[in-house]
């Protein structure tokens, strides 16, 4: 059986990763910061590292899904990105892995001039992982539907049964993807690999308006009604209270001023059975209207 490593594996994104390789029989490494968040996977099987074990782990691995952890809580969280990056780009060229799959972003900062913490860091990142010279695919993640639970994205209640969506993308689509079939796209990519070094590949699995998000909702939440608030970047800036808004609020901006070019024919490619919105709000009414009725904290809100 093949060995995978999975980086930042208490993260959503690479839990999801890790589960669909553990489920298609591949041998799972896990390295992680925080294993109390990972015993799910260790449950499924994975075999747990933590960070001071980095070449344990990579030892003998064929592959690695290599994403990296951004922290809006530290005021040097993008040389702290880089400096993971870093890190796992030795530890790789060391192992001598044979391929690497890495969640990477645009670099906002060089395109409009805006600081987006997480994507800029990210993309720098990337360009260490590049100098490796080891066999190396990019893949761009957009949102996921799981954000409208959120505080980036989760909808603000108006009235007893009105909600409106403050997301600053005017009448730009929003491309965005389901958590779970991230998994089993980066499962394909690790089947595909050899076909895709040095290829960046971005995915989406529908491309929505805020609009049609709020009119998704409605339909399928009849408790509620929903509808797209139109705010600006500022506005946003001011009503949303969580850490990282600043960020976020950039990089909204960015997707309505910069075309992204994702993929949904390339994504179905992968794995053609990705939910749409609307499948995956009625899969998780529940959650939803659990989520809803919840008062708002400032919270900490990750893009992994």
């Amino acid at each position: 059986m093949e060995i995978v490593a999975v980086f930042d594996s208490s993260s959503p994104l690479s839990k999801s990763v890790a589960i669909t390789l553990l489920k298609n029989n591949f041998v799972v490494r896990c390295l992680t910061t925080n294993r109390a968040e990972c015993q799910i996977l260790e449950h499924h099987g994975a075999e747990l590292y933590s960070q001071d074990q980095i070449d344990d782990c990579l030892k003998g691995v064929q592959a690695a899904y290599v994403s990296t952890t951004s922290n809006f809580d530290s005021i040097t969280s993008v040389q702290d990105e880089i400096d993971q990056g870093r890190t796992i780009a030795e530890a790789c060229q060391r192992a001598r892995v044979e391929h690497l799959i890495y969640s990477t972003q645009l670099s906002v900062a060089q395109v409009t001039g805006m600081t987006v913490r997480h994507m800029d860091a990210k993309s720098r990142v990337e360009d260490l992982l590049f100098k490796t010279s080891i066999p190396l695919t990019k893949v761009i993640i957009p949102p996921l539907y799981e954000y409208i639970l959120e505080p980036s994205m989760i909808p603000t209640r108006l009235s007893d049964n009105q909600f409106g969506l403050e997301i600053p993308m005017s009448n730009v689509p929003l491309d965005l993807i389901c958590l779970q079939d991230v998994g089993y796209v980066i499962l394909e990519m690790i089947i595909q690999r050899k076909a895709l070094v040095n290829k960046t590949l971005s995915l989406s699995a529908t491309k929505l308006t805020v609009r049609d998000l709020a009119s998704i909702l409605t339909h399928n939440l009849t408790d509620y009604k929903f509808k797209d608030s139109q705010v600006t970047v500022e506005q946003y800036q001011e009503r949303r209270r969580f850490k990282g808004v600043i960020d976020w609020s950039y990089q909204f901006d960015f997707y309505v001023r910069v075309d992204q070019k994702a993929s949904i024919e390339l994504t179905k490619h992968f794995y053609p059975h990705i939910k749409s919105f609307g499948q995956w709000v009625e899969e998780n009414k529940a959650a939803i209207y659990n989520t809803l009725n919840k008062p708002m904290t400032p919270a900490m809100d990750p893009f992994h």
